[in-house]
């Protein structure tokens, strides 16, 4: 058993789904009466119908089926009940909802003309007897009577007639009509055809008030009679006399089962078995019902009872009734708005719902509603329901056969095609399936013929390009591999089995991590996540164990996705770039020395800038102390004071030239001269300088060939680097100084930064002391920079030098390593000239002056004053400005001849230079002599005074200034 329905439980799916859509259109169905408030009774009739047509349709489902279990036939089948029966479904309920607003419609039509009628004959009722009691009271015998004396009306033929008149009232309607009453203006019934009620006061019922307050007629609430205890209802009119003032009060009290007598009596043609007609007042108590007469003066609802002082109808107990919500909404409803539809179980109308039409009264708020019972549509509605059965069975025989007639239409081409499309999976590409008999088959067959044949031609095609691929990676010079997930070799090319001197059998499922530079394994796999995040793609450069040793590689990775793109292996290409990578380190080594090279500039100029400001005020100290000094003795307490200001002074004059000296605008005075020599001069005083201790060895070049620099300048560079290399010596050690003749080429100056092709001659000076590291050497020439104790060095020395190498055209260079001593090689220009060097000595000038006209221009006032005292004292005639306008005017204002122009350099309007040619065509014989703290942009060029000029350097003292101005007077200008 268990096997029959393993085998054949697919024919069972086509009967399932028919069940299936059966059941949810039940579900719908029910759904769908449940939300009309329709009964689920008029359905349940019908399941064992649409059981029956299921069974026959799954029945013939499975017989058409056959023992054919391709899934297209079945397939085709469900798909083909879906299209169906979702319209169908549709349309029953379509057709549902039709019938229930039509017979919904024509219920509600009925009731609301019932309503009507009733609400009209209620209201035709309270206008008659309203009108009726308005023209009773205008007899005059009520007025005639209440006009009386109370004392008067007792035995008097006025009130008999009043009497018979209200005795005629009650007669109209006796069995509606219980008593005819008149009260008087006081509210006591005077008379009254029930003659318990003779005497009572009345004057607190709303039948009397209102009569008055309004002056219109009047219909009370229902009350209980005082006398007798019965329900009644009161119309009443006020009595006026011939005055028109209100006497009076006329009262008729009908019985409340009046409204249910005319109910009953007037509305019998608009009722039927399934209607029910009901009347409320404002408080929706019972007053009427044409079904249920047991039911009425009980409430609609439970609420409290009423009480007692207002005389109003009380619930009875046995009577009160809970009502569903919704019917109480819909009389609420009603009130609101005069008019309301609503379905609800009523009072006395057992559980089923029933349609109400309610509507309130034109004269009085009172509420008619008629309730008509659902059967009549519901029977109608359940015929539609049972149609709907029969039709869903039919449609879905129906849709089985058609399924079954073109599914095997369908599938047989169709099974042809899949016996060929195995015989393709199992390698077998020579085929030729036939079509069907319709067109669409024919061109299926076609194409899968075609396609077979190109899958031939294609797979051809692959072997060739497999071939060529082989072919491609087994020669070429690049390496390739494929790994998987753990970094394991899936595929290596031999190009890479060459580089790592490995067989392909020993790196096949061997890691690739290992070959890895241990420093580069962490890189590597940083660098390897991008390869499964897009675009898939990875760039890594490492060091890696090649047969020839650690060589760089880089490799470009891309990783291998399936089908959803999820990444299952990775494919990487790599080069070898370990002469790139050495190319890249060369360079920035050459970077960093061109780095280097431009922070010393920027910090020459940084130090040439201060030590000119700074001269201007060192030339201010030193003056004023110079004159202080001569005008003090020895001997006083301030003359050793001055000594020391000027000590000081003259040590921070020296600072700012070494600071000149490193920004390469010191002025100098080149001459043409022999590097040997004047080292040879300088060696005793070397020897001096470094100790007994430490060896100085002298090593001259041959032929060395001659250079033109400031002999004081080469004095100072051997002077600084004997003295720093005394210092790196600790103890016992050797200083060597060495010269010679250097020629560097084009070729080996594109490799060394800093160098210079041409003709050099080399000063060396080594020592084999501690050394200096790479970090000390990086700031090495930097002003104040010093690695010696506080104290022991001011850290210009070094900068000293490196600003004469520069200012003199040449370049330094240092190689130095920790502990093994250190090598400063200064290179200078050739000079070419055919004239030997003739060393000169200086000029000794005595500090004299003289009585010529010195024209003196300095834009620094203290600096002028100062000046002005000196050559005052020393006995010249001055003419002092501030500004070169101001000396332009004075010249031009002077009748005498100007001997000399003493001038700044650098000042605002114009400088020195352009102030002297302005001068000199006003006077072609002036001497000139220029002062400043530094003059390598002004007069200079380069750094280097043009022959014949007389400058100045800032700050002089008195003595300086009277030897330079009687050289510039006495030697001429180089203008003649």
């Amino acid at each position: 058993m268990h096997g029959f329905f393993a085998r054949h439980s697919w024919r069972m799916v086509p009967g399932i789904l028919i069940f299936s859509f059966a059941l949810v259109t039940a579900l719908v169905v029910a759904g769908f009466l449940d939300v009309k408030d329709i009964p689920l009774t008029v359905f349940t009739p019908h399941i064992p119908l649409a059981a029956v047509m299921v069974m026959i349709t799954a029945l013939a489902a499975a017989l058409v089926l056959g023992d054919d279990r391709g899934g297209l036939r079945v397939t085709m089948m469900q798909g083909f009940l879906l299209i169906s029966f979702c319209p169908t479904v549709f349309l029953v309920l379509l057709n549902l909802n039709n019938t229930h607003d039509s017979l919904a419609g024509s219920s509600r039509q009925a009731i609301k003309e019932v309503s009507e009628h009733n609400s009209m004959v209620l209201d035709s009722f309270i206008k008659d007897n309203l009108e009726n009691i308005r023209t009773q009271a205008l007899l005059p015998e009520f007025a005639v009577y209440l006009s009386l004396p109370p004392e008067e009306r007792a035995g008097n033929t006025a009130g008999n007639r009043v009497l018979d008149v209200l005795n005629t009232m009650q007669r109209r309607d006796i069995l509606s009509i219980t008593s005819c009453g008149l009260l008087d203006e006081r509210g006591i019934d005077v008379l009254d055809t029930f003659s318990m009620d003779i005497g009572l006061d009345k004057s607190d019922r709303d039948y009397f008030q209102e009569p008055l307050r309004t002056g219109k007629p009047f219909i009370s609430q229902v009350k209980i009679a005082e006398i007798s205890s019965v329900p009644s209802v009161f119309f009443s009119c006020p009595i006026r006399n011939t005055a028109g003032r209100i006497i009076g009060v006329l009262r008729i009290r009908y019985n409340a089962l009046v409204f249910q007598q005319i109910l009953l009596r007037r509305g019998a043609q608009w009722l039927d078995p399934s209607r029910q007609v009901s009347l409320y007042n404002e408080d929706l108590i019972l007053l009427a019902d044409s079904r249920y007469p047991q039911r009425i003066f009980s409430r609609a609802n439970n609420l409290p009872p009423i009480p007692v002082s207002s005389r109003a109808i009380q619930p009875r107990e046995g009577d009160k009734e809970e009502l569903e919500e919704k019917y109480l909404v819909g009389l609420g409803a009603t009130k609101d708005k005069g008019k309301a539809f609503f379905k609800a179980r009523g009072p006395g109308q057992g559980k089923d719902l029933r349609l109400h039409a309610a509507m309130i009264m034109q004269d009085r708020p009172w509420l008619v509603v008629v309730a008509q019972d659902l059967q009549g549509y519901h029977n109608a509605v359940s015929v539609q329901i049972g149609n709907a059965v029969i039709l869903m069975g039919i449609l879905g025989l129906a849709v089985v056969l058609t399924s079954a007639f073109i599914g095997g239409r369908i599938t047989r081409p169709i099974q042809r095609l899949t016996r060929a499309t195995r015989s393709m999976e199992a390698g077998y590409l020579a085929i030729n399936v036939q079509g069907g008999p319709d067109s669409e088959t024919i061109l299926l067959a076609d194409g899968f013929n075609s396609m077979a044949t190109k899958l031939q031609e294609t797979m051809e095609r692959l072997r060739k390009s497999e071939e060529n691929y082989r072919l491609l990676v087994e020669n070429q010079t690049d390496l390739v591999v494929k790994v998987d997930l753990e970094g394991r070799f899936l595929f290596v090319s031999p190009s890479y089995c060459q580089a790592f001197g490995k067989s392909q059998e020993k790196l096949l499922g061997q890691q690739f991590m290992p070959l890895v530079h241990e420093e580069d394994r962490q890189a590597t796999a940083k660098a390897m996540e991008a390869l499964f995040v897009p675009p898939y793609t990875a760039y890594i450069e490492q060091r890696a164990l090649t047969k020839d040793g650690w060589r760089w590689l880089a490799w470009s990775d891309k990783a291998i996705l399936d089908n959803h793109n999820k990444v299952v292996a990775i494919l990487g290409a790599g080069r070898d770039i370990t002469e790139r990578k050495k190319g890249e380190e060369e360079q920035e080594r050459l970077q960093g020395q061109l780095l280097q090279s431009q922070k010393m500039e920027s910090v020459g100029r940084l130090a040439g800038g201060i030590a000119h400001d700074f001269n201007n005020m060192l030339n201010v100290i030193l003056g004023n102390c110079e004159l202080a000094l001569m005008k003090t003795r020895p001997k006083e307490p301030f003359h050793q004071h001055f000594e020391g200001i000027q000590i000081a002074a003259r040590r921070s004059a020296e600072l700012t030239r070494r600071l000149l000296a490193f920004a390469r605008k010191q002025t100098i005075d080149p001459v043409v001269l022999d590097l040997n020599e004047i080292v040879s001069g300088m060696l005793s005083m070397l020897r001096q300088l470094i100790g007994e201790d430490i060896d100085l060895a002298w090593r001259p070049g041959r032929d060395l060939r001659l250079v033109k620099a400031d002999p004081s300048q080469i004095d100072q560079i051997l002077a600084n680097l004997v003295v720093n290399a005394r210092d790196a010596i600790n103890g016992v050690g050797k200083v060597t100084i060495e010269t010679g003749n250097v020629t560097f080429d084009q070729a080996y100056c594109d490799d060394h930064v800093g160098f210079c092709a041409g003709e050099f001659i080399l000063l060396a000076v080594s020592d084999n002391g501690c050394g200096m590291d790479s970090e000390t050497l990086s700031h090495l020439f930097e002003p104040f920079f010093t690695t010696k104790g506080t104290g022991k060095g001011t850290g210009l020395g070094l900068a000293t030098i490196y600003g004469i190498v520069k200012q003199n055209n040449g370049f330094i260079n240092v190689y130095s390593e920790l502990d093994q001593g250190s090598t400063f090689k200064i290179y200078f220009p050739q000079h070419i000239s055919d004239r030997g060097w003739t060393p000169t000595a200086d000029t000794i000038l005595e500090d004299k002056g003289g009585s010529e006209t010195i024209l003196l221009v300095e834009d620094e006032p203290m600096i002028l004053d100062v000046a002005v005292t000196m050559l005052e004292h020393l006995g010249y005639k001055i003419l002092p400005a501030a500004t070169p306008g101001e000396a332009i005017r004075l010249a031009g204002e002077q009748t005498e001849a100007i001997d000399l122009l003493l001038t700044d350099v650098v000042m605002p309007e114009m400088n020195g230079r352009d102030l002297a040619n302005n001068l000199v065509v006003l006077y072609p014989s002036l001497r000139l002599l220029f002062m400043s703290g530094y003059t390598a942009n002004v007069i200079a060029h380069h750094g280097v005074l043009d022959e014949g000029v007389h400058f100045i350097q800032k700050p002089f003292t008195m003595k300086d200034l009277a030897a330079k101005i009687r050289e510039a007077l006495d030697q001429g200008s180089a203008r003649e």
